[in-house]
């Protein structure tokens, strides 16, 4: 319990996402489940340039979203090829 008396989650979720494309600066993500999400925009900066680097030459990748504080953020790439 915070001292406003208000009980926050402070635990962190992580999901990993296989990339299937962009569409107007937001990424198209798939879960395990095979459900489609694309409300996630494509991240600024160097993880950003990866993901369409990764995404023009036909890689399959995944990244990984964390949430907290009810907001979603990519934080990393993993290669889904095992060579």
């Amino acid at each position: 319990m915070c001292s406003d008396g208000i009980k926050r989650n402070n635990e962190n979720e992580l999901s990993s996402f296989h990339v299937i494309g962009i569409c107007d600066g937001f990424l198209v993500l798939m879960d395990g489940k095979g459900e489609t999400r694309e409300d996630l925009k494509l991240p600024d900066g160097d993880l950003g340039k990866d993901i369409e680097k990764k995404l023009a030459s036909g890689e399959e990748f995944l990244v990984t979203v964390i949430k907290a504080i009810d907001e979603e953020h990519i934080t990393l790439i993993k290669s889904t090829s095992f060579q």
